[in-house]
């Protein structure tokens, strides 16, 4: 078994604003995004996690064998959890790579516009009051936002890069 475990790290620096726990998260979604697009199997944990089985029996049989993206649940209702992700028998160029790309993407955009990035205090967050704790931005919910996008066709932010403003839903 030892022979066939892997490890990847990513060394690609990021724009100002990533760092701590926002850093590893995107890292984390772009390592992903670059092992689905090349049709490769990934299982990806958190450090803190710890497994005590086996997954792959439950993974590869009965109704999850046919399921080509896995996530944790969320803490928030309705959410996804980029803790734990387990991609197979994923299409190089297909909704699964998409969501993957998109989520990273979608939070580079933002950095360069200067929106939305917690720890960068030039962000609209951080200057209507936020501390630079914009709510729903890290891996995790960008990774909700981009699945939500996929299902119904469109460009969804359900949680992040909402506007700050009383009525709008986001970052007040």
């Amino acid at each position: 078994l030892l022979q066939e475990l892997g490890c990847a790290w990513l060394s690609q620096p990021l724009p100002q604003g990533f760092v701590g726990p926002r850093k590893m998260g995107v890292k984390k979604l772009m390592l992903l995004a670059r092992i689905a697009r090349l049709a490769y199997n990934v299982l990806s944990l958190d450090g803190d996690a710890l497994v005590l089985r086996d997954p792959y029996p439950f993974l590869k049989t009965g109704q999850l064998a046919d399921v080509n993206l896995m996530a944790m649940r969320g803490p928030r209702l309705g959410t996804a959890s980029a803790a734990t992700v387990y991609v197979q028998n994923a299409s190089r160029r297909g909704p699964v790579a998409w969501a993957l790309a998109e989520a990273v993407l979608r939070s580079l955009r933002w950095a360069d516009a200067g929106v939305a990035v917690p720890s960068n205090p030039q962000s609209r967050s951080a200057a209507a009051g936020g501390g630079g704790a914009a709510p729903g931005c890290d891996a995790s919910l960008l990774l909700t936002d981009v699945v939500v996008s996929g299902v119904a066709r469109k460009a969804c932010h359900w949680f992040c890069f909402r506007p700050a403003g009383p009525g709008s839903g986001g970052a007040a």
